[in-house]
């Protein structure tokens, strides 16, 4: 892979590590003894200040990264773009369906556009922790799967969640598309290789420590349509992502758009589809826009963190059991 490739690989692996320790800090803090302090942190305007002004930066970088990808990356010719694009549709289309069926005619259903995003950040931190069982052709699959994710979210954003007004997310994305990048020393190599480090280990680890924390008490899904919203948001992730994925990429084999990643088994596609379930940090973006006045908040973020949980644990197993089978056939 090329040296900027392997680094931006490394500081959203490392990055995702802290991502996750965060969110567990955040997740044992407001269930601890010192829950008032976490509320009064949280209730300061902090989190309307991370949410709505800090992860403008955050979405700048998606914005750069997405139009790396379209000039000089994986997304800049339909031969190398199409077998990403086919799996993030799927990968896209299946949750949202399933939370939609989950959910059709309940108070929750305006959230179906929540568990359709793949955090990379996440998903890269659980197989850098596999190391070498994980073939470097699927950590770019799965990056660049990623990035079709996100431009796909984006849009979802636009035409259905932003109500006429431009939301962080909007308008960092369509900064960053507008920065040139052509050439590898181009303004958009120059600018997301300054700000992806202060993206992933300050303004994401923010964004969870605000936003992971969730009191788990008896009776929090009690609220009228609670249990669908969360079980629509970890069957869409968990099931969806991994159906919706390998779907879509053994469809794109069969009918001759694009072969599988290089050097990778259908078994080891499966376990990074169910890995691309673990996502928090633009889902929850969803739902906030998805829920203004915060109903739901808590069984989207419980069943945001037991689906990273499921996925991680269950892609992580069908990785290590695969590794050590003979390299697949090309096809």
């Amino acid at each position: 892979m090329p040296a900027p490739l392997r680094t931006y690989l490394r500081e959203e692996a490392a990055g995702g590590i802290v991502l996750m320790a965060v969110a567990a800090v955040a997740l044992g803090w407001a269930n601890s003894p010192w829950r008032d302090a976490y509320a009064a942190l949280v209730d300061s305007g902090l989190r309307h200040w991370v949410n709505d002004r800090l992860m403008a930066l955050f979405f700048l970088v998606v914005g750069l990264e997405i139009k790396r990808e379209l000039v000089a990356g994986e997304l800049a010719t339909w031969r190398r773009a199409a077998l990403p694009v086919v799996a993030a549709a799927g990968g896209m289309a299946v949750p949202a369906a399933i939370y939609a069926a989950v959910n059709a005619g309940r108070p929750g259903a305006p959230g179906w556009g929540v568990p359709m995003a793949t955090d990379i950040a996440f998903a890269l931190g659980v197989l850098a922790l596999l190391g070498p069982r994980v073939p470097a052709a699927l950590k770019v699959f799965l990056l660049t799967l990623a990035v079709a994710d996100d431009l796909g979210s984006v849009a979802v954003v636009a035409l259905f969640y932003s109500h006429g007004s431009v939301s962080p997310a909007l308008f960092g994305v369509a900064a960053g598309l507008l920065v040139p990048a052509r050439g590898a020393a181009s303004p958009a190599e120059r600018l997301g290789y300054r700000l992806h480090p202060l993206s992933a280990f300050l303004v994401v680890p923010l964004f969870a420590l605000v936003n992971a924390g969730v009191s788990i008490e008896p009776g929090v899904l009690a609220e009228a349509g609670s249990g669908a919203v969360f079980g629509g948001v970890l069957a869409g992730r968990v099931l969806g992502k991994l159906a919706g994925i390998t779907a879509a990429t053994w469809l794109a084999a069969r009918l001759g758009l694009a072969a599988r990643p290089a050097g990778a088994s259908w078994a080891q596609l499966a376990g990074v589809a169910t890995v691309a379930g673990i996502g928090f940090t633009v889902p929850l973006f969803v739902a906030d826009l998805a829920f203004p006045d915060g109903r739901f908040a808590a069984p989207v973020k419980l069943g945001l963190l037991a689906a990273s949980v499921v996925s991680g644990l269950a892609g992580a197993l069908v990785l290590i059991r695969s590794a050590g089978r003979s390299r697949p056939t090309a096809g």
